[in-house]
């Protein structure tokens, strides 16, 4: 959930935290009030993730609800669903050994005298 309050990013931790549904809140007051921004849900991926919000859910188990934090001047209250691993092979691998390839490549070209 994406708020704009720290206050109502920890009021709505405390109704988590006392049996309140993470989903129910998030929806209702996404729809109700101005004061969450967003409720986002599905699939975020790591590199998508800002660094504050990378660092939490480094930290997090799956259920656990993460402490809000400040990112992007909002408020984030977060809870982890699943953890998803992510198998190379194929033309990911491909593509990804490629740009670190040309990566090394730029930073030798930039480092060498010629």
């Amino acid at each position: 959930m994406v708020v704009n309050d720290e206050k109502f990013a920890q009021e709505l931790k405390n109704r988590i935290i006392q049996g309140s549904s993470f989903e129910q809140l998030g929806r209702g007051y996404a729809a109700n009030s101005e004061k969450v921004i967003n409720f986002p849900t599905g699939t975020i991926s790591r590199g998508e993730m800002p660094e504050q919000m990378r660092n939490a859910v480094d930290k997090a188990r799956v259920g656990e609800l993460i402490e809000p934090f400040l990112s992007d001047n909002n408020w984030f209250l977060l809870r982890i669903e699943q953890l998803l691993t992510v198998t190379l092979d194929g033309e990911i691998k491909r593509q990804l050994q490629n740009e670190l390839f040309e990566e090394w490549l730029r930073e030798k070209m930039t480092k060498s005298k010629i």
